[in-house]
């Protein structure tokens, strides 16, 4: 199970194996630590930081695993109280057949855990690593495979790829005692403290937390083997910015660029490197950059993953190493935690209708407009129509509506087999669940909850984290500084988008630090002109296509629609499809280097031997 935890060269390795448990470590030792002592066995990989005083000084002397078997004799399970950072641990009990296990506030860093039979814990950072405990299965079903695609690109928490396996949510944590499992979520953001400081106030404050947080993160490290992720946007801007100002400009920050103008923020990012007198660096991503690293990314995931910005953020990552840098810091989470999203400004269109009387709703515009006829034929009849079906839905709902289920219905998608297994209404009740359980009552205080974990821990920082391991580089996430997620939490709700723009407050709060053009530029994001670039590139194309037909083998999807997929692909109109020919070619890519049998079955996991690599790699 320890060797195939995803680690880096230059990981070591610690483990003890007892009757009534067993525990191992592979890490790099400047992101983990280990201990034995007194009975008790602690590994802990990340970054975690002691709020106590005292074991925060233990932790400096004699390690982060240490004190965390000394909070545990004293506070039990009360030491996650004293804990905050970016962290998974950890702690087993043999003689007592006891185990505590938990992960970080933010889901940075995840455990997967399997219960293969009664009395019996198996659990790892893995999925991978856990498939390979005795009595812990592989199997894929259509369910796990709807989740998938109901969330876009990756399989949510607590749920799993494999039936057999759960995940932990961010802030979760789990103890094993006398053969029982309990699980419960120690923290989540609470927006219900309201700063009560003048606007001026809260502006500084945000700037000096931001500060403090890139500081807290650079501690321990050398400052010229500090890179940064710089797109151009707002938040990697300030990241960047910060670290300039930390460091004296000794920081190196990595742009990467576009062959199309529509998604190609070069000039943004320059002007910040200009700014903060940092060293940059610039690579360009083409259609042959995507397909010579998208099987190898594929694969490097313990469970499919197909944001297809994975590609520019691994590239940006093997820039910042080649260049000498050993960690590299990441601007993930801003918008999560300061109303960045634009979402949270276009949803506001449904409110309106839901100010109309209930009964003028329900008994007369809502069934009106289900029964008029020419409905599918009348442009502004089908818009009025699509207004308030989704105005009559629940936030999480439109929340989560946007996928490829949006364009396509799900019994088109799967076998008919496979949809009759489905419960299509699974992930968007636990998506209303997690909306309704935020402590905070704001409309965008809870789509912010929501994104927090759903956005962000289940995507974003996956997709980083997995990223650059696979380049071989420590990140780590200022953005997500506990005491500026605290902060943020206590910003009135009605600053984050004053005005009636996305980010006014912190925007305003960075006016003079950050370029003026960076502030006032449109929100793009991070994305990949991958659809030009299947056009531009035939072996691309390719590559899609060999994948779409490879699937049809598999019991879980309609043939047909697959056809359907690989015709649109070769003719050059994957347009509305897009999107789901990325996840599907990135599912099966990633199927077949886990060896995962047609009826979804799996095998032990096997390096990656797949006929589309071995093309690739022949040119």
């Amino acid at each position: 199970m320890a060797a195939l935890l995803p680690a880096r060269p230059a990981a070591e390795a610690a483990e003890t194996v007892q009757p009534a448990a067993a525990l191992a470590l592979r890490g790099d030792p400047q992101e983990s630590d280990w201990h034995e002592e007194g009975g008790f066995a602690a590994a802990v990989i990340g970054y975690p930081r002691w709020t106590d005083d005292a074991l925060s000084a233990l932790a400096r002397t004699r390690g982060d695993a240490a004190a965390l078997v000394e909070a545990f004799r004293r506070h039990g399970t009360d030491l996650l109280t004293r804990l905050s950072g970016h962290f998974a641990f950890a702690i087993v009990e043999p003689a007592r057949g006891r185990a505590f296990c938990a992960i970080d506030r933010f889901g940075v860093y995840r455990l997967c855990l399997a219960t293969p039979r009664p009395g019996h814990l198996a659990f790892s950072t893995s999925a991978d690593s856990l498939r390979l405990y005795p009595g812990v299965g592989a199997t894929i079903s259509p369910q796990t495979l709807y989740q998938y695609l109901f969330f876009i690109d990756r399989v949510a928490a607590p749920g799993n790829i494999y039936e057999e396996q759960s995940k932990l949510c961010p802030g979760e944590a789990l103890l094993f005692d006398n053969g029982q499992l309990r699980r419960w979520r120690y923290w989540q953001l609470d927006y219900r403290r309201t700063a009560q400081a003048s606007k001026d106030r809260l502006h500084a404050e945000l700037r000096e937390r931001l500060e403090e947080a890139v500081a807290r993160c650079l501690e321990g490290e050398a400052a010229e083997a500090t890179g940064s992720f710089l797109s151009g946007g707002l938040d990697s801007s300030a990241v960047a910015g910060f670290l300039g100002k930390v460091t004296d400009g000794k920081g190196h920050c990595v742009t990467i660029g576009f062959q199309h103008a529509g998604f190609d923020e070069t000039r943004y990012a320059e002007e910040a490197a200009r700014r903060f007198g940092m060293k940059h660096e610039v690579f360009t991503v083409g259609p042959r950059e995507v397909l010579e690293v998208l099987p190898k990314l594929a694969a490097a995931f313990d469970e499919p993953y197909s944001n297809s910005s994975v590609v520019p953020c691994y590239y940006c990552a093997l820039v910042s190493k080649q260049a000498g840098d050993s960690m590299i810091l990441a601007g993930d989470g801003g918008d999560e935690l300061f109303g960045g999203n634009t979402r949270y400004l276009k949803d506001g269109i449904f409110d309106h209708y839901q100010r109309l009387p209930a009964a003028l709703r329900r008994k007369l515009l809502e069934p009106l407009l289900a029964r008029a006829p020419g409905r599918g034929r009348i442009p502004l009849l089908r818009q009025a129509a699509n207004y308030v079906e989704l105005a009559a839905r629940s936030v999480a709902y439109r929340m989560t509506s946007h996928n490829a289920f949006a364009f396509t219905p799900v019994e088109q998608i799967f076998s008919a087999d496979a949809f009759a297994a489905i419960d299509p209404e699974g992930p968007r009740r636990f998506a209303e669940k997690l909306y309704d359980d935020a402590a905070g009552d704001a409309k965008i205080q809870r789509m912010m909850h929501l994104d927090l974990q759903l956005t962000l821990a289940d995507s974003d920082l996956r997709k980083v984290m997995t990223s650059c391991t696979a380049a071989g580089i420590r990140v780590r996430f200022p953005m997500l500084d506990d005491d500026l997620a605290d902060f943020s939490a206590t910003l009135p709700a009605d600053l984050l988008t004053e005005g009636g723009e996305i980010r006014r407050f912190y925007k305003d709060a960075l006016a003079g630090f950050l370029p003026q053009t960076i502030i006032d530029k449109p929100k793009q994001g991070f994305g990949l002109p991958m659809f030009q670039y299947i056009g531009e590139l035939p072996a691309l194309a390719d590559f899609f296509c060999d994948a779409l037909s490879d699937l049809k083998r598999r019991m879980f999807f309609d043939a047909r629609f697959l056809d359907r997929l690989i015709a649109e692909v070769r003719g050059g109109r994957s347009g509305t499809h897009a999107g789901i020919v990325w996840d599907l070619a990135v599912l099966e890519t990633w199927m077949a280097s886990r060896g995962i049998a047609p009826d979804g079955s799996g095998r032990l996991p096997l390096p990656i031997q797949d006929t589309r690599l071995e093309r690739v790699r022949q040119g």
